[in-house]
């Protein structure tokens, strides 16, 4: 990893464009290898959102306020699921002319055509990027929160970007807390 060559990467916060993230070793490397840190010798586990940058869009762009999964739209498109989760984690940071190519598009525009046509109109004003970065600040706020509470309680985490990793013993307490952290940012959708 060229983040951890030469020893491990201090925490830095990103520009505003990235929302603010923090980017280290631990959010910089691929999930297989998150998936082989221990601590003390205990694995740690992971909580994420269900289908969060849908729902991230949908509560920045005036969504219909119903939960966007994964499941929902590969139903609707006759889709598999893998494929439809992968082209929503591109769909709302590809430009105009992409997003239109995108066989999610016909989903949006069905069923979620408030949001989309918001999406549309900000893209046109300020840019394709724009999108991207209202998501990952929102993002962070969610994530800001859920940390900040959960440090109240003397459990602690490893961040990466839209999850955590937490100790088995404090995963039901983080999985609440992240869904009191979504449901305070209008984010609907639950911790898994």
């Amino acid at each position: 990893f060229l983040t951890t060559i030469a020893g491990f990467m201090v925490p830095v916060i990103g520009s505003e464009r990235s929302g603010r993230r923090v980017y280290d070793s631990f959010s910089s490397s691929p999930k297989w290898l998150r998936e082989t840190v221990l601590y003390k010798g205990e694995k740690l586990h992971e909580v994420d959102a269900k289908c969060l940058h849908p729902n991230l869009a949908s509560s920045i762009y005036g969504g219909s306020g119903e939960m966007i999964t994964h499941e929902k739209i590969a139903k609707h498109l006759n889709m598999n699921v893998k494929e439809a989760k992968i082209e929503n984690l591109s769909f709302f940071n590809k430009p105009i002319n992409s997003m239109k190519k995108s066989p999610l598009f016909e989903y949006y525009a069905d069923n979620e055509t408030v949001m989309l046509n918001n999406i549309l109109a900000d893209k046109s004003k300020n840019g394709y990027k724009i999108t991207s970065v209202r998501m990952a600040t929102l993002e962070v706020k969610v994530m800001s929160e859920l940390i900040e509470s959960i440090n109240e309680k003397e459990i602690y985490c490893l961040y990466t970007f839209d999850a955590i990793s937490v100790l088995k013993k404090h995963l039901n307490k983080s999985i609440e807390y992240m869904n009191k952290a979504l449901k305070n940012n209008n984010v609907n959708t639950i911790a898994k």
